[in-house]
């Protein structure tokens, strides 16, 4: 190899170093830097809800806390237009709520629990960066939340769901809701940031309308620089 192509192989590489090390100095200034540096990041919202217990529960109606923001749920929309999995055939799905808060509502003449946990759920993207480090008023988050208690990122609360069925007397039913808000990108691999918000619920054989749900909040999981 002559020194020509020794030299030319020598910038490249050095090139490339340089390159690299500028993205990562830049890079670590998230977000900003990884606009500058050409890294794409996209976001979406991941919605999930465990039905679980023994038995089979009759005339069932629910309404469960979808993830809202000033009264909209593109999260809600989506199941209510039929792009989720898990929904069953019998079952009657719309969004109800005020611009507090917006709830799925569940009506069945019955769900059974015989073959293990109903799961249903759904994924939207986001149109914008999603705040998993500070989820604030413009983030979409289980609503509403009561009496909040933070603490090292992580914040507990109580929230409020309606759930009426007919049960066996040895029976019961728990609700389970798990909401992610998580931002991907690839840089040299697939990274991520997210926040997760859940909500549990342990019902009895006989639930009689709107009961007190446990939420927990943990924001800032995951990566906020490139390395």
């Amino acid at each position: 190899m002559d020194n020509g192509w020794k030299n030319l192989i020598g910038i490249i590489i050095v090139f490339f170093i340089v390159v690299n090390a500028l993205i990562i100095v830049v890079g670590m200034d998230y977000p900003d830097g990884f606009a500058l540096t050409g890294i794409e990041i996209t976001g979406e919202y991941r919605y999930d809800v465990t039905l679980s217990g023994t038995g089979t529960a009759t005339n069932v109606t629910l309404m469960i806390p979808l993830p809202c923001v000033g009264g909209n749920s593109p999260v809600g929309d989506a199941i209510v237009r039929g792009n989720a999995e898990g929904i069953g055939a019998r079952w009657a799905v719309s969004e109800v709520g005020t611009d507090d808060f917006v709830m799925l509502k569940i009506t069945a003449p019955s769900l059974s629990f015989v073959d293990g946990p109903i799961t249903f759920g759904t994924t939207v993207s986001a149109p914008d960066l999603i705040d998993t480090a500070e989820p604030g008023d413009e983030t979409y988050l289980l609503r509403l939340k009561k009496d909040p208690i933070d603490k090292n990122g992580v914040t507990h609360y109580t929230s409020s769901l309606y759930a009426v069925y007919d049960m066996s007397e040895d029976e019961g039913m728990d609700i389970s809701i798990c909401l992610e808000g998580v931002n991907t990108w690839r840089y040299p691999v697939l990274s991520e940031n997210h926040f997760r918000d859940t909500l549990t619920f342990a019902g009895g054989a006989h639930s009689g309308g709107w009961q007190t749900a446990d939420g927990i909040l943990t924001a800032g999981i995951g990566k906020y620089s490139v390395i």
